[in-house]
């Protein structure tokens, strides 16, 4: 993940229970920028792989129980119906 968002701890976590997925958010909260400068230099041979493995981050583990994880998600879908029905 990436943007000013990132910089939210409880969205990201929200994010990392809500999908069940581990979420890792870089220092840089602009990666969509420095990203296609990295594979650049990786494309034409500057660096190897490993220098991702460099890259700062942050990590967010998935710790919501299912039935509560259900309930929350079902919540997301309705608030987004409600928002796009209103147009």
């Amino acid at each position: 993940m990436d943007g000013g968002p990132t910089k939210n701890e409880y969205l990201m976590q929200f994010q990392s229970d809500i999908a069940d997925v581990a979420v890792q958010v870089p220092d840089s909260e602009e990666l969509s920028g420095i990203g296609p400068a990295y594979a650049a230099g990786l494309a034409l041979g500057v660096w190897d792989e490993s220098v991702f493995g460099r890259l700062n981050r942050v990590k967010y583990a998935p710790g919501m129980d299912g039935e509560t994880r259900k309930k929350k998600y079902n919540g997301w879908k309705a608030a987004v119906s409600t928002v796009l029905t209103k147009r």
